[in-house]
């Protein structure tokens, strides 16, 4: 049985006196740090979960958002749960009930002060339903091969590619010399079953976009006209997008033969682990007509994506299968597929076997609509490719039956106007005049439909854009090495520069326009770059998001379901503060605490994630999830297997309002001015972006790194006495990507920078990536690059003057920061690898830092600031309270500050211009005594499910420590009512007393002699509870705890859940 969570409190009374300290009005504002206002407080996802939403729900949700604290929530209609309706009558997507609810939301959500969003279609990803038709789908490349003789007019059939959905356009037939020998499997054309009855020949057709979808157990079977010789099989399993790495990808099959059909015998058992690349396994040298190959296993990871198999062929050892594609990751580079890693785009292979642009031939007038070609072919051998569209078949997900249909044309910017007529305007038309107010924006979430890599535009656009045709190049699109292993590789760059260009402009920048022009913001998680994602310039992009947002996850034990946080040695580096930073944005948003705890989650176990996503940049939380509750029924509606539970069901809910303040408090403080960073990563000119983990971003502990493009580089930073600026940032060291391309755009950025006095990190760039670089610019970029870098080769030598400034590469990081005297911005006396996170920003000439003890254990340092300003206070975002506080000044000219962090604790340090005179706080007095002699109740609100007779105490223990079952296992509001008697000497009316209520579990509600004191959510709380205190006391405390309890409770006494009902799959989490 998994360990049950302690409820358990102690109870002390502080007298302390000192003197108050005065806050002056400024630009930061002292009363909305104690008081954020609206535009601080912490947002809410609010799904509304397979039409089971209900009027009396959503007011008595937005209600409870608004008593703790919540300012914004944004409505998702999903489906994700069997498609089964709970609770109340279904109201289905889409129809006028539905509509009404949301106008209801609004209605009063204007009420209650509130501002709603919401996502632009059913389902949190991405944009699409039932209206998208496939010509109006995300689409891809698809094609066919045909191999023919010349030296004669040919008439011929041309195969129709593989297309899904039923449908399938043609865009070009070209026609190449080929000498590549057919293999025997093709000769011999077998027929290809699935399960003994699908026709499954796509399966060597030469084309990985053919698939069929496997599950463990199906057979596929080769039937040959005669017997067979093979001595290898040749696979392709292919998974368009994993989350995970797909090289980690595991399978496992059996090859049998047989002579008549029926009677198979195993031939070989084998294992082939990765996807989207061809696996060749050695068999031995068999001869059958009937071969029969089992798929035994395969991994059970992202097991809801399908697994599919997209070419197999059996094959004589010197044979090629018939996909060999010239281009290494041809498929990666295409954007077919993820790629397990950057070094994919940095591959090259050799020129061997390539074409000849100029003898890619365009047939396309010689195929009449039927496919049917006539053609004068010249003499040779030729391959005949005949190249077209499809629909990805990518679907809005997770939605209801109503809702969903196909994902919308990302490239087509008429589609997505249609796309926006269909759900988006209807919203906006039955907002009426709360449209721009009440109603305040749409959302596009995060981009889970894997990739698209074409539409009915792309030639034209292409040639507007890359100054060229696409068409002799449609061979390396499939795989073939046209010109010269350079030419093809600065061909594919351009192609998916070219599919970046039309996913920002066609996509996002209209979807912004859109919005814009009903008076609505575009709040989105853009495309986060890297493998698994289409290219995009993700810093350029984000201009278009009103709100910018990321997300962030938290961590658990698989065995108990509990949180465990884990220290961070820095946070990690992502696009998304640097695109706020260099488009002006204020807010960066972040789907906040995602994770799968299933009711084991507490305010206080999720702060130190908060916190460092904090330090990371993010400066507003959007809690994931409030799901919506139809009714009252306990703890009610979840995400299935994901988010957290913030919602009034969930007991401790009900009084986290002081964790609101505390993250609205920090909110307000890191919304102010801009996040410091004092190196710049420069993330390259290679599509996709990626921000790789080597020594360019690798920055020691002390320093933060921002990330810039081209267009940053170029036009948004100036150089000002050897260092970079915007705005009040100040970068003292560019940093490069390690991989080896770069445009003679960014070249020629570069010299001018360091000719003026920058300080560069990085190595030799050795080549240029564009087709207009590699035929036009390649002396220029020689000779540059000779100038800039001179010898340095990382190895022997390691800098390099010119102009200026320097340019550094071999050494670490931390030795180049040294050399150019640059000390942390923030560091301990104390090598704290694990210990500390910390952000800094500037508002005005104002120093804001957030630091956090990441340990669970109280921890005192010397911490040293980077700031010239001798005005110091510290903010507390607990409780609001602002603070003078001790410091020196260094010989070096930072600012040492003495301070105890709690445990877990962080803190906000403002420096600002001031008289270096410090105020140090005098503690006149402090002593304490704890309440131990005391009478009381405790009574129990299951909230529903029973009675619970209430208990005289006169201790307190953990709810686990007592033998009543009801008790042990309770879950709800526990009611603690003490009587306790005050020392005289504490009745002083001129003496500050404090209540520290010590470790409480989970949240509670405080009430001294009548008066509500306030909620609790973290570990020694304290209230100042001066002139309340009186001789005879009676303290009333009511604890919210987490619903874990009652959970396993159930399950140890029946089995089953029986006193409470959830959607939450607990039961898999149980031994």
């Amino acid at each position: 049985m998994k360990k049950l969570f302690l409820l358990f409190f102690t109870i002390c009374i502080l007298i302390q006196i000192g003197f108050s300290q005065k806050t002056t009005q400024g630009e930061l504002n002292s009363n909305y740090f104690k008081n954020p206002p609206q535009s601080s407080k912490v947002h809410t996802w609010w799904h509304w979960v397979q039409g089971s939403i209900s009027k009396d729900g959503i007011t008595k949700d937005l209600e409870s958002m608004k008593a703790q604290g919540i300012a914004e929530a944004t409505i998702l209609n999903v489906g994700l749960i069997d498609n089964k309706t709970y609770l109340v009558p279904q109201v289905k997507f889409g129809t006028d009930a539905w509509y009404d609810m949301f106008k209801w939301a609004l209605t009063e959500a204007k009420r209650l002060g509130f501002t709603i969003g919401a996502h632009n279609c059913d389902g949190w990803s991405s944009s699409g339903g039932p209206w998208i038709t496939p010509e109006k789908s995300m689409k891809m490349f698809t094609w066919s091969n045909t191999n023919i003789e010349g030296g004669k007019t040919v008439s011929i059939q041309l195969e129709r590619p593989f297309g899904r959905n039923n449908f399938y356009k043609d865009v070009s037939v070209v026609a190449f010399p080929s000498s590549t020998e057919i293999n025997s499997f093709q000769k011999a054309k077998p027929t290809i079953l699935l399960n003994d009855s699908s026709n499954a020949n796509v399966l060597a057709d030469g084309n990985p976009v053919s698939i069929v979808k496997l599950d463990r157990g199906n057979n596929i079977t080769f039937q040959f006209n005669s017997e067979f010789e093979a001595d290898k099989i040749s696979l392709l399993p292919r998974k368009e997008f994993t989350w995970s790495s797909p090289k980690d990808f595991e399978m496992s099959y059996v090859l049998s033969l047989s002579s008549n059909g029926k009677d198979f015998q195993q031939l070989l058992e084998f294992k082939v682990k990765g996807l989207n690349e061809i696996k060749q396994i050695e068999i031995p040298a068999t001869k059958s007509k009937y071969y029969k190959l089992t798929i035994k296993d395969f991994g059970y990871t992202d097991s809801w994506l399908a697994l599919t198999l997209a070419e197999i062929e059996l094959l004589k050892k010197d044979e090629s299968p018939s996909y060999n594609p010239g281009i290494p990751f041809h498929q990666e580079k295409t954007v077919m597929v993820k790629a397990g890693d950057k070094s994919v785009f940095e591959s090259a292979g050799t020129s061997f076997g390539t074409i000849d642009e100029s003898e890619v031939l365009d047939i396309s007038d010689k195929m009449d609509a039927n496919g049917m070609l006539k053609w004068n072919a010249p003499a040779g051998n030729w391959k005949i490719i005949r190249f077209g569209y499809t629909t990805t078949g990518a679907v809005n997900a997770p939605a209801t039956k109503e809702g969903e249909g196909l994902e919308c044309d990302k490239m087509d910017s008429s589609v997505v106007e249609f796309h926006f007529s269909q759900f988006p305007q209807k919203l906006i038309d039955k907002a009426g005049n709360m449209a721009g107010n009440t109603f305040k924006f749409l959302l596009i979430d995060s981009w889970e439909c894997a990739f698209q890599n074409w539409t009915q535009s792309l030639p034209h656009e292409f040639e507007a854009r890359r100054g060229y045709k696409i068409t002799p190049f449609i061979p390396a699109l499939c795989g073939e090495m046209v010109t010269d292993a350079a030419t093809s590789e600065a061909f594919l760059f351009d192609f998916r520069t070219t599919i970046a260009d039309l996913i920002q402009n066609n996509y996002y920048k209209k979807f912004n326009s859109l919005c814009h022009k009903n008076k609505l913001e575009m709040h989105a998680e853009i495309i986060y770059g890297g493998p698994g994602y289409p290219p995009l310039d993700v810093l350029k992009t984000n201009q278009y998001a009103d709100m910018p947002m990321f997300e962030f996850w938290t961590g658990h034990n698989g065995k108990t379901t509990t949180l465990e946080y884990n220290a961070s040695k820095n946070v990690s580096l992502e696009f998304l503060a640097s695109a706020t930073l260099f488009n002006n944005k204020k807010v960066l948003g972040s789907e906040a605490y995602t994770g799968t705890a299933h009711y084991s989650e507490s305010p206080a176990e999720l702060k130190p994630y908060g916190d460092r996503a904090y330090c990371s940049g993010i400066n507003q939380m959007i809690l994931h999830s409030y799901v919506h509750q139809p009714t009252d029924s306990l703890p009610g509606m979840t995400l299935g297997g994901f988010a957290s539970h913030f919602n009034r069901n969930n007991s401790w809910f009900n009084f986290a309002g002081s964790w609101m303040d505390y993250q609205s408090r920090i909110q307000y403080m890191l919304q102010q001015g801009q996040m410091q960073a004092d190196v710049l990563y420069y993330v390259g000119d290679q599509l996709p972006q990626y921000l790789e983990a080597g020594n360019a971003v690798n920055v020691p502990i002390g320093y933060q790194i921002h990330v810039a493009n081209y267009d940053i580089l170029k036009n948004k930073i100036a150089i000002k006495n050897g260092k970079l600026t915007y705005g009040n940032v100040t970068f003292s060291l560019l940093t490069l990507p390690e991989n080896m391309g770069m445009e003679l755009a960014t070249l020629q950025r570069l010299e001018e920078l360091v000719k003026a006095g920058l300080v560069v990190y990085g190595p030799k760039p050795t080549k240029l990536l564009s087709m207009n670089g590699i035929r036009n610019n390649g002396t220029q970029f020689s000779q540059l690059v000779e100038k800039l870098w001179g010898k340095v080769d990382g190895k022997s030598i390691a800098e390099n003057t010119y102009g200026k400034g320097k340019i550094y590469w071999g050494e670490p990081m931390k030795t180049v920061l040294d050399k150019i005297n640059l000390k942390p911005d923030f560091q301990t006396i104390i090598s704290d690898t694990a210990t500390f996170l910390y952000t800094h920003r500037m508002s005005g000439d104002k120093d804001i830092y957030f630091v956090f003890n990441q340990q669970d254990k109280e921890n005192s340092r010397d911490l040293y600031f980077r700031s010239m300003n001798s005005s110091v206070k510290e903010y507390n975002p607990k409780d609001g309270s602002i603070s003078p506080i001790a410091y020196t000044k260094t010989k070096d000219g930072r600012t040492r500050i003495p301070f105890t962090f709690g445990p877990r604790e962080s803190r906000i340090f403002i420096f600002e211009k001031g008289d270096g005179k410090p105020i140090k706080p005098e503690i006149k007095k402090k002593e304490s005594f704890e309440i131990t002699d005391f009478i009381g109740t405790l009574s129990f609100d299951t909230r529903g499910y029973g009675k619970i007779e209430p208990i005289n105490i006169s201790i307190l223990k953990s709810l686990t420590d007592y033998e009543n079952m009801d008790i042990k296992y309770f879950s709800g509001f526990s009611n603690y009512k003490i009587n306790f008697k005050a020392p005289v000497s504490y009745l002083n009316k001129g003496e500050k007393v404090m209540l520290d209520l010590g470790q409480v579990g989970v949240t509670a509600s405080v009430i001294l002699n009548g008066k509500l004191l306030g909620t609790v959510w973290y570990t020694n709380t304290q209230f100042d509870v001066s002139g309340l205190l009186k001789e005879e006391n009676n303290l009333q405390v009511t604890v919210g705890n987490e619903y874990r309890n009652r959970i396993i409770g159930d399950f140890v006494e029946y089995g089953k859940l029986k006193n409470i009902w959830t959607t939450s799959p607990v039961s898999d989490f149980l031994d």
